[in-house]
């Protein structure tokens, strides 16, 4: 299976071609032909799917914002009558910060809040729109697209594949803080020499330029047709 980035912006519309006319008159720098979203800049093309409601909705927000969201928002996602699912099989720092571009735009046509499919994370469009604004900041891009999970004394990243990167893993944590400190830190570099990074390597750098071991390998825990599958597997650090 190919990296897939995916989001799912909720929102009111009725009708897939009122998304159409709002790509065409607002200046988004997109352009929406059926189910295929083009960015006028670069050339490179999106898939736009436009779905009924969810009532899982909800939920997924409250676990994937992990209590940032405002209540007001969540009544609002409640009430959603309408879904876009926004897709790229493309990885690559350039790629996330269009899909962040995309969903400020849907945002700014009435997305009521942003969902990343492919890690989990869910934002308010206050926050969704502050990344955009930071998109060619690697820390803002990590914060956008890359969950870390606390799961059985470990900690383990769920994202990373939309940079074409593996996920990272601490094990056998005694202090939870520090321990994603130091993902959140090699993260960071990671995505900063994205196109260098290569697998063969023994070590990892942080942002600091201090090498860490890669103690393990490890194939990815997830069924290939998941959307949080990384072909690349995980570094275990």
């Amino acid at each position: 299976m190919k990296n897939t980035i995916a989001i799912v912006v909720p929102g009111n519309w009725t009708a897939e071609n009122e998304l159409v006319a709002q790509f065409a008159s607002r200046n988004s720098g997109f352009m929406l032909a059926g189910d295929l979203l083009r960015s006028q800049t670069s050339g490179t093309i999106f898939e736009l799917n436009f779905l009924k409601s969810d009532p899982n909705m909800t939920r997924a927000f409250e676990i994937g914002g992990y209590g940032r969201i405002e209540k007001s928002i969540l009544k609002s996602i409640e009430r959603h009558r309408s879904i876009a699912l926004v897709t790229s099989e493309n990885a690559g720092n350039d790629f996330a910060q269009q899909i962040l571009e995309i969903g400020t735009s849907l945002i700014r046509f009435g997305g009521i809040g942003i969902k990343v499919d492919s890690s989990g994370l869910a934002f308010a469009p206050v926050d969704w729109e502050y990344y955009c604004k930071m998109r060619f900041e690697a820390a803002a891009l990590l914060y956008s697209f890359v969950n870390m999970i606390n799961q059985a004394g470990r900690i383990q990243t769920c994202g990373f594949h939309c940079f074409g990167l593996p996920e990272l893993r601490v094990d056998s944590i005694s202090d939870e803080t520090k321990a994603g400190l130091l993902i959140e830190s090699c993260g960071i570099a990671m995505i900063q020499r994205s196109k260098d990074f290569s697998m063969q390597a023994s070590t990892i750098l942080d942002i600091h330029g201090q090498e860490h071991r890669i103690k393990e390998r490890i194939p990815s825990n997830y069924e290939q047709t998941s959307l949080f599958y990384n072909p690349l597997g995980i570094l275990a650090i």
